[in-house]
């Protein structure tokens, strides 16, 4: 059972076993945590995202994946990167991959779909994302929310706070209006407060 941890992240007494013997631990928000380091070395290995052509790419992507159309690229890496520390890789003005621990989403200028009829969908002016909460899960969101302060591209929409599902989140949103939910668990202390 992942409780509270990133992909990849297990909270200590809830790990399996054969996460537990490759493990590297450390303390997170209060909360003792484990990374396993064979399923970081396989992601490592499987691809090296700063030279993987389009087709390598696209092929190995697994699962559900997240592309974002923006209308400026270097804007939104900026964000990404200075405001929740994530890693950009081939970042161009056509395209970026983004990594955030273990998760990988694109982003996308929106010239580079003029074939694709999604951008009909797309408001002129105006926020993009409406409905739309992308979560991210162990980013400090007192630290996202100070940087997003400081940020020309991002806002602040809903302050740091705790929460009953058992998380400190902020809601941010960048300058495409797509709505970034940085969030960490609460420690027990901080969950009776909130049971409160």
């Amino acid at each position: 059972m992942n409780s509270g941890g990133a992909a990849g992240q297990t909270v200590v007494g809830f790990a399996p076993a054969h996460v537990q013997s490759s493990a590297i631990e450390s303390t997170r928000n209060g909360c003792l945590v484990v990374q396993d380091v064979r399923m970081q070395e396989m992601r490592d290995a499987e691809m090296d995202l700063e030279t993987a052509d389009a087709i390598g790419f696209g092929q190995s992507q697994k699962g559900m994946g997240l592309n974002l159309l923006v209308r400026d690229v270097s804007r939104s890496v900026a964000v990404l990167t200075e405001v929740f520390d994530m890693r950009a890789f081939q970042p161009s003005a056509d395209f970026a991959i983004m990594v955030s621990g273990s998760a990988v989403l694109q982003l996308h200028a929106d010239h580079t779909y003029h074939t694709n009829p999604l951008p009909a969908l797309i408001p002129e002016n105006g926020p993009r994302g409406g409905g739309l909460e992308i979560r991210l899960y162990d980013i400090d969101p007192d630290a996202a929310q100070a940087r997003a302060q400081a940020h020309e591209g991002a806002q602040v929409f809903k302050a740091a706070s705790n929460r009953p599902h058992g998380l400190r989140e902020a809601y941010i949103l960048d300058a495409d209006g797509y709505c970034w939910v940085p969030s960490r668990p609460l420690n027990a202390d901080e969950v009776e407060a909130v049971d409160a």
